[in-house]
């Protein structure tokens, strides 16, 4: 019989059924914690829809709300474990991100060269951050948003070109 710590969803473990409560794993508690976290991000940003991945997970997932944030695992162990300092960082660098997403969402909806666009961020590995846009058919991706809105500009002018051929 083994006793280490069972991390299957359905049963509990002998080794951790005393130290974390019987029906009770490691992995739940901290799938748990990661979802009450994703639950107050949502709460604090009502426009973004914000998950756990990678810019991989890329084209943005399909969103209810307005913007998409991908926090990479690292950001989500910020989040978990990190000083008041660290996560109060972190929040703002989403807050401000997602501040200059609207405001290139406004841009776009004022200027019909730019088309219907899903917009979202990926902030990974010490808040690095990727603007992130796909418009159904091409995905973009580029870490300042005037050069995400230099790519989709080429990428009008590349289909103005076809038109015109």
């Amino acid at each position: 019989m083994s006793m280490g710590i069972n991390t299957d969803y359905n049963q509990a473990g002998y080794g951790n059924s005393s130290v974390y409560g019987y029906g009770t794993s490691v992995v739940q508690k901290e799938r748990k914690k990661e979802d009450d976290i994703l639950d107050d991000l949502s709460k604090r940003f009502t426009n973004a829809d914000i998950s756990v991945g990678s810019d991989s997970s890329f084209p943005i997932k399909s969103s209810h709300k307005e913007f998409s944030v991908i926090l990479s695992e690292d950001e989500m162990n910020i989040l978990k474990n990190g000083s008041n300092e660290e996560k109060e960082k972190l929040y703002k660098t989403i807050e401000s991100s997602i501040k200059t997403l609207s405001d290139l969402s406004e841009k776009m909806k004022d200027d019909e060269n730019y088309g219907k666009f899903d917009l979202g961020l990926s902030i990974n590995n010490g808040n690095i951050i990727s603007y992130l846009a796909s418009d159904g058919k091409n995905s973009y991706s580029a870490g300042s948003i005037d050069d995400l809105i230099k790519e989709i500009s080429n990428r009008n002018k590349e289909q103005d070109k076809e038109t015109e051929d």
